[in-house]
Formats: structure tokens, sequence, C-alpha cells
């Protein structure tokens, strides 16, 4: 029996496992689950008047994109530190965002976590933005409504083919909707859950849109 191909084999393994744990950052990074938020902008603006002037605030906004988070930032908890964002990168996210505090502020608190270039992240904070599908019942709301949490959930996996029942997590503020989290794969399709869960329950409030839905001072 010729001894050396074995011990070739050996080696080759050897080198390959090697290679994966000293795997790049960005190597890494390829494997990172995110998770999508959305905030329901009639009760953000409500709970933060300071804001109004915000396009989030300053325009009537539903659903709105706030981040794409590493599924590393609720396992760890806190982050490392990390430089700030330049103005050209605040108003590269300002669109989507559309609230330049909580761009910075999110950043601040969670780009340590992310494996990724701030120009990847945005790409794809981008992408997903654009793929997840908000139901049309909230496209647009002038008025306030109650609703049992599961429908809302019922509506998103609807007009979301392939998310899964427990890929999406409902938050609410004193039983009122607040935000929406949709849990992605590395690759940016939907998975369930790991990390997260609902904080609503039964009959919810969602709050309309119509003028005067600040909180005065």
């Amino acid at each position: 029996m010729n001894k050396a191909k074995p011990a070739r084999l050996l080696c080759f393994l050897a080198l390959a496992t090697s290679a994966l744990c000293f795997a790049s950052p960005a190597q890494a990074a390829l494997a990172q689950p995110w998770t999508y938020v959305m905030v329901w902008s009639p009760q953000y603006c409500n709970e933060h008047p300071g804001e109004k002037e915000q396009p989030q605030c300053a325009d009537i906004s539903y659903f709105t994109p706030r981040a794409l988070v590493a599924e590393n930032v609720y396992a760890l908890g806190s982050c490392d530190p990390v430089r700030g964002l330049t103005e050209s990168q605040v108003a590269r996210l300002l669109p989507m965002v559309g609230n330049r505090r909580e761009i910075i502020a999110r950043w601040r608190k969670e780009g340590g976590c992310v494996d990724v270039t701030f120009d990847q992240y945005a790409m794809k904070l981008d992408y997903v933005s654009r793929r997840v599908s908000v139901p049309e019942a909230y496209q647009q709301m002038e008025e306030r409504q109650y609703v049992d949490i599961d429908e809302v959930r019922q509506q998103f996996l609807a007009a979301n083919p392939g998310l899964p029942a427990l890929g999406i997590a409902m938050h609410c503020v004193n039983n009122e909707l607040s935000e929406v989290s949709i849990c992605l794969n590395s690759n940016l399709t939907f998975r369930e859950c790991a990390m997260i869960q609902d904080d609503c329950s039964g009959r919810t409030m969602i709050r309309g849109a119509r003028l005067g839905r600040f909180k005065k001072r």
C-alpha cells in the first residue's frame, strides 16, 4: 500500500481547515446573518417631537427603513468603537432612512459589529429595502387602526413569498406598533429569527399619519 497518498490527503485537509480558520473578516462576513429593521414613522415621529424637521417626520411617511443589524449585535450586546460617518456617507443613506440623527447614532452603536465596508453595507440596505414588500394596507394610513398583531404578520407573509412565519418580529411601545424586523441570511434571503422575537400581543394600535400627529411640547 502506498502511504504517500493518504499522507498527502491529510496535509491537504489540514491546509483547507487552516484556510477556513484564518479567513479574513471580509470572507467571514459572507456568512453573517442580518436583521432588516423598519420603523412605523407615525409612531416614531409622535414619540420624538423634536425631530419633526427630519425628512422621515417632515414628510408623511409610513414604514421607513431604519437599519440592517448584524446578528452579532444581538449576540454580543455591544460593538467595538467605530469611526463616525462622513457627510457623504450620511447623505447616501438619508433618502432611504430619512433621519440623519438615527443614521449617525445607529452606525456609532452598531457599525463596529458590521464586517463589511460602509459601501457594501449601503448597497445591502438599498437592496433589502427594495426587496422587502410592505403590504398595501400599510402603504398609506390616515386614521389610527386597532388590529390583531397576527393579522399584520399574515399580511407581511402574503406580501413576501418565502418569508417564514418565524422570520418576522413585531415590536410595540405601550401596545402601539413601532417596528417590524425581518430576519435574513448572509445572502439576504429570508430565514427564521434566532435572536429576536415579538414583544407585541393581541389587539394593537397602529397610528395614522394625520396632521397634528406630533405630541405637543
